[in-house]
């Protein structure tokens, strides 16, 4: 008995709470995009810290170029940042530069966008 409840203290909690999860998100489809945009994205969170661990576009790793806005919880929507620049701000070099991906929890779709253009759909799933 005391080794059964040892055992349900000790191993149950590190099943119930991932630290890390990588998100895989394949091109489902674009809006007329003007800018390039790659075919996957593959990203990593540490949701426990609320941090980016690894983005990564077509097999090239962006992951010094972005940051998470918002990754408080799996279950909610995601926001990764280009590092340095303000999506929403009118200055024109963060206008020109700055790069949006959003992961919405519900269905897994990832839609990647720049200011003021049309962006593009992912279908992502977690692994």
């Amino acid at each position: 008995m005391i080794k059964a409840i040892l055992f349900f203290v000790l191993f149950i909690p590190s099943l119930s709470f991932s630290k890390d999860d990588t998100y895989s998100c394949k091109f489902l489809k674009h809006y007329d995009t003007t800018f390039d945009y790659p075919q996957n994205i593959t990203i990593k969170i540490n949701f426990q810290d609320q941090i980016l661990i690894s983005y990564i576009e077509d097999n090239q790793d962006l992951t010094d170029s972005y940051f998470c806005k918002n990754c408080s919880s799996p279950s909610s929507r995601i926001d990764i940042w280009t590092i340095r620049y303000d999506p929403w701000s009118l200055d024109q070099t963060n206008f020109q530069n700055a790069r949006v991906f959003e992961i919405y929890a519900e269905d897994l779709v990832g839609h990647l966008w720049r200011p003021a253009q049309n962006g593009v759909d992912y279908q992502c799933k977690i692994s």
